[in-house]
């Protein structure tokens, strides 16, 4: 988020108030989250499609990683964790890519050279 906020010229101070980092902290560990309810229902190994057609509203992180994931791409910039959540659209979120294979790629420094789907899919 701070990333590609600077990016655009945002202060980074911008993002360690309640519209930043306030705001992220709810999203993630509120139940009442719609947001954090995908997470968690995924998280249980639900598929997207399933969980969309039965939450009764949007969650608009969803749609939010795809964009994210262009923006991120169109900068140039390094954010690996909203990289793998949507790579190229399409892997956490959206395939349900297994998670230690992410951690692999942030925490063990497989395949820096690789593009993230390719780090995440070898």
């Amino acid at each position: 988020m701070t990333v590609i906020g600077t990016a655009y010229g945002a202060s980074p101070l911008t993002f360690l108030g309640l519209a930043g980092v306030g705001d992220l902290f709810l999203t993630c560990s509120s139940p009442t989250s719609r947001n954090y309810t995908v997470g968690y229902r995924l998280g249980q190994g639900e598929k997207l499609e399933d969980i969309i057609k039965t939450l009764g509203s949007v969650a608009e992180g969803v749609e939010t990683a795809k964009g994210a994931k262009r923006i991120i791409d169109e900068l140039g910039v390094k954010a690996p964790i909203a990289s793998s959540v949507s790579v190229e659209g399409t892997q956490i979120i959206f395939d349900l890519i297994e998670i230690f294979q992410v951690y692999e790629v942030l925490f063990n420094g497989k395949g820096k050279r690789l593009s993230p789907r390719n780090q995440l899919m070898d």
